[in-house]
């Protein structure tokens, strides 16, 4: 996986030779090939080779879908959390990286980076947060709906954030990953190029803890939502009409999609 990430990376490198590589490993060469059939990537022309998948995607797309394989494998056989949580992680990583690549899509925004691997990285220092409990390890408040905050999450959520990032960097992830992994809960805070990108990674993060909850305390009004409101109100999302609809109409399609990749990448 390493290596056919730093080949995917490697401008310098021949398409050849990534192909090869990952035709030579059997979890990759599904992997891919599964991930680029994905609508968001293929539209309705089917893809049946690493080969072309490589010449259809190109390299960028292609190392973003071999981003979000390591980073599923990684999270689903990470033995220190608890069986329950890391089920819980995967699923709402998984929604997360959909969801921000469908909304930008809805939105017609094209930005730096991919949403698909970035939503899928996001959460990531939750490993390292590790517990024997079944719900534990994973900060996400089950008392109340996110979407409905009227400030930024308090500065203990963070711990997740840092560690994430550092993790992310360590292994010389694309500088969109490291700062998913530290900005989704205040994107503000990340860097003018990355911004846009991080508040549709926290868009998708506050529509997936939703459905993650198991009680809603409230119907989704993402119109009268504070933490909507705050983040949309940001450029270049605050130039978009009427997101509350384009996003609320991604759910059912994101919910199919997530799912289809969880019982592809779950095998």
């Amino acid at each position: 996986m390493r290596l056919a990430l730093e080949l995917a990376g490697d401008d310098d490198s021949s398409n050849d030779l990534l192909i090869e590589h990952i035709e030579s490993e059997a979890r990759l060469r599904f992997g891919l090939v599964a991930g680029a059939n994905l609508a968001i990537f293929c539209g309705a022309s089917p893809i049946k080779t690493v080969g072309r998948a490589v010449q259809q995607l190109g390299r960028r797309k292609c190392r973003s879908l071999l981003w979000l394989l390591a980073l599923s494998d990684m999270i689903r056989s990470w033995p220190q959390l608890h069986e329950r949580a890391r089920q819980r992680l995967w699923r709402h990583s998984l929604l997360t990286g959909v969801l921000t690549q469908q909304l930008l899509i809805a939105a017609g925004l094209r930005l730096p980076g991919d949403g698909l691997s970035a939503g899928m990285a996001h959460d990531i220092g939750h490993v390292l947060l590790v517990s024997p409990a079944a719900r534990l390890g994973i900060v996400w408040h089950e008392e109340h709906d996110r979407l409905a905050e009227r400030d930024v999450s308090p500065a203990p959520q963070y711990d997740h954030c840092r560690l994430g990032a550092s993790l992310l960097a360590f292994w010389d992830a694309p500088g969109e990953l490291v700062a998913s992994a530290l900005h989704h809960h205040d994107p503000a805070g990340a860097e003018p190029a990355d911004r846009p990108l991080m508040i549709a990674v926290r868009l998708a993060d506050l529509l997936a803890e939703h459905i993650d909850l198991e009680k809603p305390v409230r119907p989704l009004r993402l119109d009268a939502a504070p933490a909507w409101e705050r983040l949309t109100a940001l450029e270049p999302w605050n130039r978009v009409p009427n997101l509350h609809h384009l996003a609320v109409e991604q759910l059912a399609e994101s919910l199919l999609v997530a799912e289809h990749l969880a019982n592809l990448l779950g095998g």
